[in-house]
């Protein structure tokens, strides 16, 4: 069966790509989306942070992770059953970012971080489901997927993270065109080339 997602509006519709039909009703506003591994589900994330499992087929939701962020501030990155959500939550006289940890399969989130300064940027998660690394202006940090904080690397104005497929290393893009390689072991800098 063949399907396609389509933005309208800031929502997504799953049409049939043979008819172009419709088959779902799609919610308003939606800030992210990812298909789960097996390609069978959906995740949306809304400008308040909750994230709706939807079936690919229909649309039709399946679970929600309770959001606790403000609008438009909220990321997701789905590998297998894990799930990693970074918010941007208030605490004292100003805001930050909040990381959470999920089992999507149960629907539990496992652990919470600590705020930290800065609006979330990016999220990504290694392809094992080992790391979970985000950036915020001024840092990244790379935590265990059991919820220690590996490394917190100060790094300007960070916009992107990914890992490389065998999750040692993170590639970190700039604002300015600048892009860091780092080693996930001793989180230090292995190269930093312009663009």
């Amino acid at each position: 069966y063949e399907y396609y997602l389509q933005y309208t509006r800031a929502r997504v519709l799953v049409c049939d790509a043979a008819t172009g039909e419709r088959l779902n009703t799609p919610e308003p506003i939606i800030t992210a989306t990812a298909f789960s591994a097996d390609g069978r589900s959906i995740f949306t994330m809304d400008p308040l942070g909750t994230v709706v499992l939807r079936s690919a087929l229909t649309g039709n939701p399946e679970a929600r992770f309770a959001g606790t962020g403000m609008a438009d501030s909220a990321l997701f990155a789905v590998v297998g059953a894990r799930m990693a959500v970074s918010r941007m939550v208030p605490f004292a006289s100003t805001a930050g970012e909040q990381l959470e940890w999920w089992d999507t399969a149960k629907g539990e989130r496992l652990w919470t971080s600590k705020p930290r300064k800065g609006e979330p940027r990016a999220v990504a998660i290694s392809s094992d489901g080992r790391f979970v690394a985000s950036c915020v202006e001024g840092h990244v940090t790379l935590w265990e997927s059991s919820g220690r904080l590996l490394h917190d690397i100060p790094i300007g104005k960070a916009r992107a993270v990914s890992f490389s497929p065998d999750g040692g290393l993170i590639a970190v893009a700039e604002q300015e065109g600048v892009v860091r390689l780092l080693a996930v072991a001793p989180g230090r800098e292995l190269w930093r080339p312009g663009y």
